[in-house]
């Protein structure tokens, strides 16, 4: 009697019914694939600042079957992308683009910002997040 409660025969045909492939919600591994997707648009000037073992663990992390449908017609600012890819592009400006002291000051605009709101602003850089993944 007991088991016969615990087993739902309705219930158990409908979960044989879900795909087993549900796409799962958009993380960091399809932000990955999104910004190797950007920078392969980006001119020689921006590519030289962007170390190509970043782009080598674009590459190795990053969500193959996820499908880039970047509109590159528009500024950057109004592409429809992930928020986890528009965190990358933050990082990259902010670690490989501008000057050490570009960099300080950011670092430092944006811990103010977050300490005024309770928050801890993250000061890793992509350079430690690239020793991490390797």
């Amino acid at each position: 009697m007991f088991k016969e409660k615990l087993f739902d025969a309705a219930l158990a045909n409908k979960a044989a019914e879900i795909p087993v492939a549900i796409t799962p919600k958009p993380g960091m591994r399809q932000a990955f694939a999104e910004m190797l997707d950007i920078l392969k648009h980006c001119n020689d000037e921006v590519m030289s600042c962007v170390p190509e073992r970043f782009v080598t663990i674009l590459k190795k992390h990053m969500d193959p079957n996820w499908v880039v449908n970047l509109d590159f017609s528009k500024e950057l600012k109004d592409m429809d992308m992930l928020v986890d890819t528009r965190v990358l592009l933050y990082w990259i400006h902010r670690d490989f683009l501008c000057s050490e002291t570009e960099r300080e000051q950011i670092i430092e605009k944006k811990t103010l910002e977050a300490a005024a709101s309770g928050e801890i602003y993250p000061t890793i850089s992509l350079y430690e997040v690239m020793d991490m993944l390797g």
